[in-house]
């Protein structure tokens, strides 16, 4: 996270990293696209996860959910078919 907040200092100036500002947390937001990142839908569901991996149900399953959710945030333009 430090290093995040480093890319940042511009936008909270003297403002230290243990209480970053409301406009802090708005600039990042805005510079990484994640307004409403919330309303973005899974690309792969569990099912579809388990389909496509050949995998059993289980444990397994929440791991590449997670997974997914990482490669999501790091490939916003990414499809379906990048993501398998």
């Amino acid at each position: 996270l430090h290093g995040t907040l480093d890319n940042f200092k511009h936008v909270f100036g003297t403002v230290p990293p243990e209480q970053p500002s409301r406009e802090f947390y708005r600039a990042v937001v805005e510079d990484l696209n994640l307004d409403e990142i919330w309303r973005v839908r899974p690309l792969l569901d569990g099912k579809a996860i388990i389909k496509e991996l050949d995998l059993p149900k289980g444990p397994l399953v929440g791991v590449y959910l997670d997974d997914q959710t990482r490669w999501m945030l790091l490939n916003p333009t990414g499809t379906k078919e990048d993501c398998v």
